[in-house]
Parts: structure tokens; C-alpha cells; sequence
């Protein structure tokens, strides 16, 4: 019995020992809230009309998960990152979960966006570390609608030999290099949502809120709510009941009431 036991703990801790990095979660809050915010501001400054709320998408999590496979991303050391391919339906960038802030984010997000400097810093083909610092700009295209991230650990030296360190990899599409530069539109924020609607300056996928007209019962008037038109019609009826009255009266009396109930109904029509 204790030999078995101890085989069940050796196969247990061996599992442990070889779980994989992508099962680490990241911090998918995080990402959204900062790169949406980021979007959102980016917009504003620069008056785009189709700029997308990103989404978290589970496919693009797999798709990061199959193009690192064979990997190292737990080794920040590791220079397999060098290695990747953008794809032709998405676009990637290394970003920094641990911080809350980035200065070199804040700085082009915030401070100076631009998309001539995006355009410039960017090109089609990965360039490994020549594009490791800027590759966070690949979050700021409008058209790109999904995302999603993988923990990927890298400690390298940037500009000045400042050491910088990022812990995710992220992946945004649906759409490659060409497509997303060239789907910019400009106007008032949110206006330009296709198959969406605007939202505090950004673009969400469905219909926007429905305004529900106020509720008018049968018969008010239009104007004021009031219930002019079926007081209008009781009134009519209540008048034919009454003239019907006079004219019964009047055949059941004498002449004269008929000649009396006549002129006031011939009064009634002139009326």
C-alpha cells in the first residue's frame, strides 16, 4: 500500500512539473480595460469613426497557443520569439501585465498618437527585436475587433540599455497588415459602425439602444396626451340620444311639439 502510494505521488508531481505555460492564465481584465481605453482615447484625439471595441476571443488564445508551441515562454532569456510569423487574418505584439502603467504605451497611446508614426515603426514582416518595443502599436488599428493573449515571458535591453520585460503575447484581428492600415475612417467618434453601433466613442458589435415611444391610450390626442378625441365621440352620442327623445316626445304629443321638436332638430344640423 505505501509503495502504491508513493507511485501515485511520484505521477502527480511529474504533472505538475510538465504543465504548460499557456495554461497559466493572464490578466484578460487588464487587457481589455487598457487597451480599449487606450482605443477609445487614440480616437477621440484623432477623431476616428470606426474604431472597434476589442473583444476577448478564445480562438486567438489557441491560435498563440499553436504558433509558440515549441517554444520556450517561460524562459525570459529565450530568444525563440525572434522566430514568429504574422499571420495573414491577425496581428501580434508583446505586452507587460505586471505593471498597471506603461510609459512607452502611455506615451504613443496618450500623449502623441499618431498613425504616420505607427505606419513607420510597423511593417509587414516580424522583425524580432527591432520590433519588440513598438509592437503594441498593432492594438491601435479601428477595424481589428478580437483578442487575445498567452503568457510569454522576455527580458530584453531597449533603447539606452534599459532593461524591459514583457509577460503576454497577444494576438488581434480579424484582419493582417494591409486590410487593418487601410480601413481608417475619420468623423466623430463611434459614428462609423458597421453591423454595430457607437459607445462612448468606441464601435460595439448589435443594434443600439432602442428608445420606447410614450405610452398613449385609444384616442388621445396626439399633442397632449389628452383624451380630447373620445370625450369628442361621447358627446356626439350622448346628442343623437337626446334628439331621439325630443322626437318620440313629439310624435306621441301634439302638433305643436312636433313642429317644436322639428325646428330644434333642423337648429341641431344647422349647429
Amino acid at each position: 500500500m505505501i509503495i502504491r502510494n508513493i507511485h501515485w505521488i511520484i505521477m502527480i508531481t511529474s504533472l505538475i512539473s510538465i504543465v504548460k505555460p499557456e495554461e497559466k492564465p493572464v490578466d484578460k481584465k487588464l487587457i481589455l480595460d487598457r487597451y480599449n481605453e487606450y482605443r477609445r482615447s487614440f480616437a477621440r484625439q484623432l477623431n476616428v469613426s470606426n474604431m472597434w471595441e476589442l473583444e476577448w476571443d478564445e480562438n486567438l488564445v489557441e491560435r498563440g497557443i499553436q504558433m509558440t508551441s515549441s517554444y520556450d515562454r517561460t524562459n525570459s532569456d529565450s530568444e525563440d520569439f525572434i522566430h514568429l510569423v504574422q499571420g495573414s487574418d491577425c496581428r501580434f505584439f508583446f505586452t507587460d501585465t505586471a505593471n498597471k502603467t506603461l510609459e512607452k504605451e502611455d506615451w504613443f497611446f496618450i500623449k502623441y498618437p499618431s498613425f504616420e508614426m505607427a505606419n513607420m515603426s510597423l511593417k509587414d514582416d516580424w522583425k524580432g527585436p527591432q520590433q519588440l518595443y513598438s509592437s503594441h502599436i498593432e492594438a491601435i488599428y479601428p477595424s481589428q475587433k478580437k483578442i487575445g493573449c498567452i503568457s510569454y515571458l522576455i527580458a530584453a535591453y531597449g533603447g539606452q540599455s534599459k532593461l524591459q520585460t514583457f509577460d503576454a503575447f497577444c494576438l488581434v484581428g480579424p484582419h493582417g497588415f494591409a486590410e487593418s492600415r487601410a480601413s481608417i475612417k475619420f468623423g466623430p467618434p463611434g459614428t462609423d459602425c458597421t453591423d454595430g453601433h457607437g459607445d462612448d466613442g468606441l464601435c460595439v458589435l448589435g443594434p443600439g439602444p432602442q428608445t420606447l415611444a410614450p405610452f398613449k391610450w385609444d384616442g388621445d390626442d396626439e399633442e397632449g396626451g389628452t383624451k380630447k378625441k373620445k370625450k369628442k365621440k361621447k358627446d356626439e352620442n350622448d346628442e343623437e340620444y337626446d334628439l331621439v327623445l325630443i322626437l318620440t316626445n313629439a310624435v306621441r304629443g301634439s302638433g305643436i311639439s312636433v313642429v317644436f321638436g322639428l325646428l330644434i332638430m333642423v337648429f341641431y344640423w344647422i349647429d
